[in-house]
Formats: C-alpha cells, sequence, structure tokens
C-alpha cells in the first residue's frame, strides 16, 4: 500500500497520530482496514471480505467505511493490473492500492 501524502502516511502507521486525529474508535477502525488490505493477495480478496463496507465508484475508486462514519479511499496502484473490455479494473490483477484520503471522521 502506498499514500497520497505523507501526513495520511503517519495516520495509517502511527497509532497515537490517528488517536489524536480520529478519535480511538475510528483509529482502531483504520488500523483493521490496514491490516485486512495488507493481508490480502488481491483486489478481488478485499471486495469479498469486506463485503458490505467496500463500494467501488464509477471511476474504480474504491471507499471503504470504518469506525464512526469515516471512509478511506484507495485507489489502484501502479500499472500491473489488468482492464475489461469497459476500461474498468479486472480487481483480481489488482495487488497494490494507494490511500488518496480519509473523509467523514468528523464526529471522533
Amino acid at each position: 500500500m502506498s499514500f497520497e501524502t505523507r501526513r495520511l502516511r503517519e495516520l495509517c502507521l502511527r497509532q497515537n497520530v490517528a488517536e489524536t486525529e480520529l478519535g480511538t474508535v475510528n483509529a482502531k477502525g483504520l488500523e483493521t482496514v490496514i491490516a485486512d488490505i495488507e493481508a490480502l493477495e488481491n483486489g478481488q480478496e478485499l471486495l469479498g471480505l469486506m463485503d458490505g463496507t467496500v463500494h467501488v465508484l464509477e471511476d474504480d475508486t474504491i471507499e471503504i467505511s470504518f469506525g464512526l462514519g469515516c471512509s478511506a479511499i484507495f485507489v489502484v496502484a501502479g500499472k500491473r493490473f489488468q482492464e475489461d473490455q469497459v476500461g474498468r479494473v479486472i480487481w483480481s490483477t489488482v495487488r497494490r492500492l494507494k490511500l488518496l484520503a480519509i473523509e467523514g471522521c468528523d464526529g471522533k
């Protein structure tokens, strides 16, 4: 996994930073999302494991819900994946994701 910004990297990899910025419940939820993503082999496994909390948007951005109304926004990282005939990502070929943003954690 990669991160759009240094701040996102710190937020995801340093529990104390996440708890300060997101609150304890949301920080734990984010930690679980990150651990699950890192443990999986490909994007299709992610979609299957987190059924109901993962939403693939029209532009193949992934939104994963966690904690108390938070969402983590991911895109496919790199170029080593395949697309179908209409240009949509074939998730079983995705090996890496990039975190673009964390949204909606206002309530801590």
